[in-house]
């Protein structure tokens, strides 16, 4: 999953495997031409109005597809970020239900006297999306059972790493360089220390597109605006932000 500060909130990302956008909520990929009637229909309760200058820069920057791909012909492993969903596949011609009654339908109309029991099985399936044509085919795929952890946990993780190397250190043993300034500023690793990451990340993730509130876009607009500081930042505070110990300066 490719995730850029503008696709957050609207609650998109890029599926990177197809490198198309992502409607995270729904867990279907859109064209970009469709993105702003995708959220009007399905989301209307967000009020979400598309900036279609920064979609734009987006869309060239990740060269994102602007016609969606046609669905695999055989079995392929999840796609992350699609909505995974149980159904059922046919014995005799491959074809997926998303349901028992429409395989049912599927056997009584294609395969005449074949019957549910013998002639399908249950599966896990995919859609690239709801739109019609070939592009909503299903199609059927491997669960993912391992989940890679993400940059965060890892962050988290490699955090409470150097707290444990500290705990069995004295005070004036700890080598300032072997910690990021930022963590010794903040002491965010030590505010975490025996807390479950998850349980933290959920407290400050994203909010979906059904929880959009004017404080949740007042917030990414801070975050936004304090990003843009970043470039013009005198090299004198850069350097007492990024020395080793700023208190003291």
């Amino acid at each position: 999953m490719i995730r850029h500060p503008y696709l957050e909130t609207i609650g998109f990302a890029i599926q990177g495997w197809i490198n198309c956008l992502l409607c995270e909520g729904c867990g279907i990929v859109l064209t970009p031409a469709h993105v702003q009637s995708h959220l009007s229909d399905n989301h209307s309760h967000a009020k979400i109005k598309v900036n279609d200058d920064m979609l734009g820069e987006v869309v060239e920057k990740y060269d994102v597809q602007q016609e969606l791909p046609y669905p695999p012909t055989e079995l392929v492993p999840e796609y992350e970020g699609l909505k995974l969903q149980e159904g059922f596949k046919c014995l005799l011609c491959s074809t997926i239900a998303g349901n028992k009654n429409s395989m049912k339908t599927h056997l009584t109309k294609f395969h005449k006297g074949s019957s549910f029991a013998t002639n399908s099985t249950a599966c896990n399936f995919q859609q690239f999306t709801s739109q019609a044509g070939r592009h909503r085919n299903l199609f059927q795929v491997t669960p993912q059972s391992y989940k890679a952890p993400t940059a965060d946990e890892g962050f988290i993780a490699e955090w409470r790493s150097k707290v444990d190397e500290a705990k069995v250190q004295d005070a004036g043993e700890i080598d300032a360089r072997r910690v990021s300034p930022w963590l010794l500023t903040t002491g965010w690793h030590l505010h975490i220390s025996g807390y479950d990451h998850k349980e933290l990340s959920a407290l400050v993730r994203m909010p979906k597109l059904d929880e959009f509130s004017t404080l949740a876009m007042t917030v990414v607009g801070y975050f936004r605006e304090c990003y843009s500081y970043i470039d013009v930042t005198d090299d004198l505070e850069l350097q007492y932000l990024n020395s080793p110990d700023p208190t003291k300066q």
